[in-house]
Order: C-alpha cells, then sequence, then structure tokens
C-alpha cells in the first residue's frame, strides 16, 4: 500500500514539475499543447486513482468507462473550438450573416447539451462501480482538480513579482 502511495506521489511530483515547465515556456505549438494537455490528463488519472483508493476489479470495471468519457469529451470539445472558430471568422466578415450566426449558435447550445449528457452518463455508468464515498469523492476530486489546475495556470501565466488584482 505504501510503496503505491510513493509511486503515486513520484509521478505525480515529476508531471507538477513538468507541468510547470512547460507553463513557464514561451506559446505554444499544437503538438507542445497537446504534450501538455497528455501530462495533465495522466496527472489528473494518477490523482483520481489515488483519491478513489479503486479495488482492482473497480479499476478493471471504473477505468475503460472514464477512457470512454475522456475519448467523447475531447471529441466534443474539439468540435466546439471549431465551431468557435467558425463563429469568430463570421463574425470578423464584411458582412456577417445572421442565418449562418443563429446556425452556429444552435450547433453550439447543442455541443454544450452533449457534453453535460456525457458527463451525467457517465456518472450514472459509475455509480454501478463505485460506492457512494467513492462517488462522493470522483464528484469532490473534479472540483478540486480543475481549480487547482486554473490556478497553477493563472500563476505561470503573471510570472514572477506580478499579483493578481481583483475587481
Amino acid at each position: 500500500m505504501w510503496k503505491r502511495i510513493g509511486l503515486v506521489i513520484l509521478i505525480a511530483g515529476i508531471l507538477i514539475f513538468s507541468v510547470e515547465s512547460l507553463l513557464a515556456q514561451p506559446p505554444m505549438d499544437s503538438v507542445r499543447k497537446e504534450g501538455m494537455r497528455e501530462r495533465i490528463e495522466t496527472l489528473r488519472l494518477w490523482k483520481m486513482i489515488e483519491v478513489l483508493d479503486l479495488t482492482p476489479e473497480q479499476s478493471d470495471k471504473f477505468l475503460p468507462l472514464l477512457h470512454r468519457f475522456q475519448q467523447k469529451q475531447r471529441e466534443l470539445e474539439t468540435a466546439g473550438k471549431q465551431l468557435l472558430g467558425d463563429l469568430e471568422e463570421e463574425l470578423n466578415s464584411t458582412e456577417p450573416s445572421e442565418k449562418k450566426i443563429e446556425d452556429i449558435l444552435l450547433k453550439l447550445k447543442k455541443n454544450r447539451e452533449a457534453q453535460e449528457n456525457e458527463r451525467n452518463n457517465f456518472l450514472t455508468s459509475s455509480r454501478e462501480i463505485l460506492t457512494t464515498i467513492q462517488e462522493a469523492k470522483l464528484i469532490w476530486f473534479e472540483h478540486k482538480f480543475e481549480k487547482e489546475l486554473r490556478d497553477t495556470i493563472r500563476k505561470f501565466r503573471m510570472g514572477p513579482g506580478r499579483h493578481f488584482e481583483e475587481g
């Protein structure tokens, strides 16, 4: 048990330093962004496994479910980014078409609904695998991890000696 925790901590530490060094570098091309995204997803997975403390049987069922959910979310996010690009292009055209903009907005709404449906389906399916406490830990973990990630990115973007001013 302690070896597993030590291994998770070691890998998490390595990944955190990798993410920190990537964030400290100049703007990235798509290859570097994808590499950073993969490292963050690996870190997320390791921390999630540590928090949930899955049995081997649960891992065998939960991890493929999680992988399918993440893959579908990535596909929907990519489609959403493409739609936002289309929207920006149309808005920046010399004569934006209200019809085209309405179509794009409808597609964006459907994309967000599909993302939410995928998340709800994932949580519903995970209830068949996880205990109630593990399910609660999963929801709390997702919230906490996203907040910490946003905070870390914001700190690195601000750079040393700069402060975030709210208001």
